[in-house]
C-alpha cells in the first residue's frame, strides 16, 4: 500500500508539472485574462491595515468554462519590523485543480503585475503522501499490537520470553 501512495504521489508531482499553465501580466482595474480554461477579472485592490502590517488587498473574479464563479484575493504586504515585503497568494483548491494568483509589484495606472496559475493533479500529491503516512501508522500500530498479544501469552503461559 505505501508503494501505491508512493506511486501516486510521484504521478501527482510529474502531471502536475506537466499540467501547468501559467501566465505573468500586467492588469488594470476591470480588465481580465483567460487561462487554462478560466477567465480571471481584476477588480482593484484596496489599503488594509493588519495587525502587524499594511497591505494592498486584491479582488479578482474567477469563472471556469461551467460558468461557476469563484472569488479569491491575493495580498501584497508591507512589515514595519523588519522592513519586508511578502505577497500571500490566493488559492483555491479542488480535487481536480488547483488556482493560484500572486499579486507582484504595482504598475502605473492602478496596474499590477499579477501571476496566474493553473495546475492540474496537485491533489494526487496529498492523496499519495497521506496513504503513505496511513500506512505508516497501520505497520507501527500492527507491529505493537502483535508484540503486545505475544507477551501477553507468554506471561499466561508463565515464560520469560528470553531464549536460554
Amino acid at each position: 500500500m505505501a508503494h501505491i501512495g508512493l506511486v501516486l504521489a510521484m504521478a501527482g508531482a510529474c502531471l502536475s508539472d506537466a499540467g501547468l499553465v501559467q501566465k505573468e501580466i500586467g492588469l488594470r482595474p476591470g480588465q481580465q485574462e483567460t487561462l487554462g480554461g478560466y477567465q480571471f477579472v481584476f477588480m482593484g485592490t484596496t489599503p488594509v491595515r493588519g495587525p502587524n502590517y499594511l497591505a494592498d488587498y486584491a479582488f479578482f473574479s474567477v469563472t471556469d468554462d461551467a460558468g461557476r464563479r469563484t472569488d479569491m484575493h491575493p495580498e501584497k504586504r508591507w512589515y514595519a519590523r523588519p522592513d519586508v515585503v511578502m505577497t500571500e497568494a490566493a488559492v483555491d483548491s479542488t480535487w481536480r485543480r488547483d488556482l493560484y494568483i500572486t499579486l507582484g509589484e504595482p504598475l502605473a495606472q492602478e496596474a499590477w503585475s499579477v501571476r496566474l496559475q493553473v495546475k492540474s493533479f496537485i491533489s494526487l500529491l496529498w492523496l499519495g503522501g497521506g496513504l503513505v503516512v496511513l500506512v505508516g501508522f497501520w505497520a507501527v500500530g500492527s507491529r505493537m499490537w502483535r508484540y503486545r498479544q505475544g507477551t501477553e501469552s507468554l506471561r499466561a503461559t508463565g515464560q520469560s520470553g528470553l531464549a536460554v
